[in-house]
C-alpha cells in the first residue's frame, strides 16, 4: 500500500473515524501527508484542507494538524510556519507550543488564532517520567514573545534583568524615569516588564493628587541599604 495522502484517502479515514467513534484525529506533521500538493501555494493548500474540514464537520471529530516552524528570524508566528499562510488562515484555531522563556524545563501552549470561540489563555506543561503534567495556572505571555526568546532574546532579557536590578538597587524609582532610561538604553518596554516580573519588583503609589506617582522597588530583601 502507498503512503496515506489527504488528497486521495479521506474516504477510508472517514469510515475508520465513524467505525471506532473517534473524537480526535491528529495529523503529524500535516505536510507529510500532502504528496502532490504545493505546500507554498495558497490555492493548493486550501484545495487539500477543504475536504479535511468537511470530514471534521460531518463526523464531529476534531482534527489537529501539527506543523513545525521554519528557521526564520522573525518573531511573527504567521511568518514562521513552514509553507503557505493558508495553513493558519484555513484553521479555526492555532496554538504555538514552545519553551517557557523563564523555565527551561517547562513548555507553553499558547493561543495564536481563535475565530470560533473566545480567545483562551495559554497553558503550561512539563514532561516527567514519560507523562505530560499540566499546570493549573493560566499563562498570559503571547506567542510572539516566546518566538522572540527562541531566536536569541534570552540573553537580551538577562541583560535587562541585571540593568533593572541595578537601577532599583538603592531606592525606589518613578516608573516614568525607568521608561526614559529604558528608551535611552534601547530596551523594549515589554522586556523591561518581563524583567520586573523576574525580579519580583513591587509597584506602588507615592503621594496622591498632582504630586502622586507610581514607583518600582525591589523586594526588601533584595534592595541594598542606601
Amino acid at each position: 500500500p502507498g503512503y496515506f495522502n489527504l488528497l486521495d484517502d479521506l474516504g477510508p479515514l472517514e469510515r475508520t473515524i465513524e467505525a471506532i467513534g473517534a473524537s480526535l484525529c491528529i495529523v503529524d506533521p500535516i505536510g507529510a501527508y500532502m504528496q502532490g500538493t504545493d505546500t507554498h501555494n495558497d490555492s493548493s493548500v486550501r484545495t487539500a484542507l477543504g475536504p479535511l474540514a468537511g470530514l471534521a464537520s460531518r463526523t464531529s471529530c476534531a482534527v489537529v494538524a501539527v506543523m513545525h516552524l521554519n528557521k526564520g528570524t522573525t518573531a511573527k508566528v504567521a511568518h514562521r510556519v513552514s509553507g503557505s499562510s493558508a495553513f493558519t488562515n484555513a484553521a479555526r484555531m492555532c496554538w504555538l507550543v514552545g519553551r517557557d522563556p523563564d523555565d527551561e524545563h517547562r513548555r507553553l501552549m499558547l493561543p495564536y488564532k481563535f475565530n470560533i470561540v473566545e480567545r483562551a489563555t495559554g497553558i503550561a506543561f512539563t514532561i516527567e517520567d514519560a507523562r505530560v503534567l499540566w499546570h493549573p495556572e493560566p499563562i498570559e505571555i503571547d506567542a510572539e514573545t516566546v518566538l522572540d526568546d527562541d531566536r536569541g532574546g534570552r540573553s537580551e532579557r538577562k541583560a535587562v534583568v541585571e540593568w533593572l536590578e541595578d537601577c532599583l538597587r538603592t531606592a525606589p524609582v518613578p516608573v516614568n524615569e525607568i521608561k526614559q532610561a529604558a528608551e535611552a538604553e534601547c530596551h523594549s518596554w515589554r522586556t523591561v516588564e518581563r524583567a520586573k516580573k523576574t525580579l519580583g519588583v513591587v509597584s506602588k503609589r507615592e503621594d496622591y493628587g498632582k504630586s502622586g506617582r507610581f514607583v518600582w522597588a525591589l523586594p526588601d530583601e533584595a534592595r541594598a541599604d542606601p
